[in-house]
C-alpha cells in the first residue's frame, strides 16, 4: 500500500478489445525503437547496476519524480506525433503515427453504475491498454528527454550524476 492520501485513478482495462492486436503491434514497435536508450530501466536490477556506476560525494542527494498523470495527459495528435518521432524509418514512422492516432481517437469508457452509456476519452492513453506504456514512454522521450534531460551539457549544468526512468518515475 502507498502511504498518504488515496485518490481515484482511471484504468482502461479492456481485455477483450477488438484493437488488442493493433495495440500490441504499436507497443512492440515503439518498445523496439527505445531499446538503445540506456536511461530507460526495465527492472529494479537494472537500476541497481546503474547506481553501482555512480560515485557519490558528501551532499549528493537522490531525487525521485513521480509523473502522476503520465498516462492521462496529452491529446491524440500530440501524443501520436511525439511517439512517431522516435522512429527512424519515415514510412514506419507514418504508420506508427496513423495507428497511434486511430487507437487514441477510439478510446471509450463505461461503468456498471451508469449502464448503456459510454464516454469518449479525449486525453491520454488509458492505463491498462496494451500500447499505453510505450506510447507514453516514447512521447516523454521525444518531448522532454531527447531535447533536454539526456543532453550532457544539461546534466553537467545541473550536476546530475545520473538520470534514469521507469515508466512514470524519474530518478536523478
Amino acid at each position: 500500500t502507498k502511504p498518504g492520501p488515496v485518490r481515484h485513478r482511471n484504468l482502461h482495462c479492456a481485455p477483450n478489445s477488438c484493437f488488442i492486436g493493433l495495440g500490441e503491434w504499436l507497443n512492440h514497435t515503439l518498445t523496439k525503437a527505445m531499446e538503445g536508450y540506456e536511461h530507460l530501466l526495465s527492472s529494479t536490477q537494472s537500476l541497481v547496476h546503474k547506481l553501482q556506476e555512480v560515485t557519490p560525494n558528501d551532499g549528493d542527494v537522490m531525487v525521485r519524480i513521480d509523473l502522476e498523470d503520465f498516462f492521462m495527459s496529452g491529446d491524440a495528435e500530440s501524443l501520436s506525433r511525439a511517439a512517431a518521432s522516435i522512429i527512424q524509418d519515415s514510412k514506419l514512422a507514418r504508420l506508427v503515427y496513423d495507428v497511434c492516432m486511430f487507437l487514441l481517437s477510439n478510446q471509450y469508457v463505461g461503468t456498471e453504475f451508469v449502464p448503456n452509456l459510454l464516454w469518449k476519452v479525449t486525453g491520454g492513453s488509458g492505463m491498462g491498454l496494451r500500447q499505453s506504456s510505450a506510447v507514453c514512454d516514447a512521447a516523454l522521450l521525444a518531448l522532454l528527454e531527447q531535447p533536454w534531460s539526456l543532453k550532457p551539457t544539461v546534466r553537467h549544468a545541473f550536476g546530475l550524476k545520473g538520470y534514469w526512468r521507469f515508466r512514470d518515475d524519474i530518478l536523478m
